[in-house]
């Protein structure tokens, strides 16, 4: 095997010095390389992944949710729908009812489009509604109402005449003097005859659930816009409700009720209660709804105590049933009556249903 030999000095003498420096520029040179590719593979990552949120402090966040009466399942739900929509600041969805319910829609309607089944979609509307109540709990509307002039246009309400008729409206402006609402109608469609100076107790929900009541009286039938239109007094007498379970809301849709029996029957040694209904369909108005119940005008109300069953259209193609009892009924001077209805049975489909109509989803 050849051997070489070099002699000591062939490639000069070494410079300690310069070794240093050639070995520093070396090192920074790579630094800087590697840094780059490192920035380059994590944008691109970016860039591919979509925006990232950025979350409280995950366990402070968690915590405050646990504060409102999360379970971890709705924990889990919850902040899956903040990285889903890519929400920047979660904290506005705790003090936002704006914010938060553009988010559940959208995430509601995303449920029908990636759910594999039906009872899988109806599983997660049941989490989505059940987290949307826990925060609308904790949220603020905005602030106390203290007077009709705080209300704006799109307000429901509902309002009882003189003779315990009941009926829902919808402000449609304000100024210094009235507010102005949709005129009535009533069970078949007439607008209500209402006479200028007649004092009317109406209510509403604000949008964080609280509910309201407060006096006024009708200042006559106006046109605006080409459009008959009711003008009723402001009121600065402004009174809270006391706290309801449900949020509720006001409505106008026409339904289908029947009369049932329930029996007490024995199954296996143990006492069941069937429910039998009868051949007697009759027709109605629901003017108010929540998950626990509804308020249903009709010109052949049922009394006190009758359990019924209600069919009713909550929009899309949908539809929902329920059972119920009427714990209440307001006679009207007139015709008919109002059959206040807590709901004793419905499934959960019904119930996601009634929730996306309060909700407005």
């Amino acid at each position: 095997m050849l051997q070489f030999y070099v002699p000591p000095n062939w490639f000069g003498k070494a410079d300690p010095v310069s070794t240093s420096v050639i070995v520093g520029v070396i090192g920074i040179g790579l630094s800087v390389a590697l840094i780059s590719i490192y920035m380059s593979i994590r944008n691109q990552r970016l860039q591919e992944s979509g925006p990232q949120p950025s979350l409280l402090s995950r366990f402070g966040f968690r915590s405050r949710l646990r504060s409102y009466g999360f379970t971890a399942e709705q924990v889990r739900f919850f902040d899956g729908l903040i990285r889903q929509f890519g929400i920047v600041d979660p904290k506005t969805l705790l003090t936002s009812p704006k914010s938060l319910d553009s988010l559940f829609k959208r995430a509601y309607s995303d449920i029908d489009k990636t759910s594999e089944t039906e009872s899988i979609a109806e599983a997660r509307k049941a989490v989505l509604f059940s987290i949307r109540q826990l925060l609308g709990a904790a949220q603020t509307s905005g602030g106390r109402v203290f007077s009709t002039r705080q209300l704006s246009a799109g307000q429901e309400f509902s309002f009882i005449t003189g003779d315990e008729s009941s009926y829902p409206s919808r402000i449609l402006g304000t100024d210094d003097q009235v507010l102005y609402a949709e005129l009535p109608k009533d069970g078949v469609g007439r607008p209500v005859d209402l006479k200028r100076g007649e004092g009317i107790n109406c209510s509403f929900y604000a949008r964080g659930g609280t509910g309201y009541t407060f006096p006024a009286k009708i200042r006559g039938v106006e046109l605006r816009k080409s459009r008959p239109v009711m003008a009723i007094s402001h009121s600065d007498a402004v009174k809270e409700l006391p706290h309801r379970r449900h949020v509720r809301k006001v409505v106008e849709m026409s339904c289908l009720f029947l009369p049932v029996t329930v029996e007490e029957v024995m199954v296996n040694g143990k006492k069941m209660r069937k429910v039998v209904p009868t051949n007697r369909q009759l027709m109605g108005t629901i003017i108010d709804i929540s998950a626990g119940g509804c308020s249903l005008r009709s010109a052949t109300p049922l009394r006190k105590n009758d359990y019924l069953k209600i069919e009713f259209d909550v929009g899309q193609s949908a539809t929902a049933s329920a059972l119920g009892i009427v714990r209440k009924m307001n006679q009207m001077t007139k015709v008919g009556g109002i059959m206040h209805v807590q709901f004793t049975r419905l499934s959960q489909k019904s119930l996601n249903a009634i929730l996306s109509q309060v909700y407005g989803y």
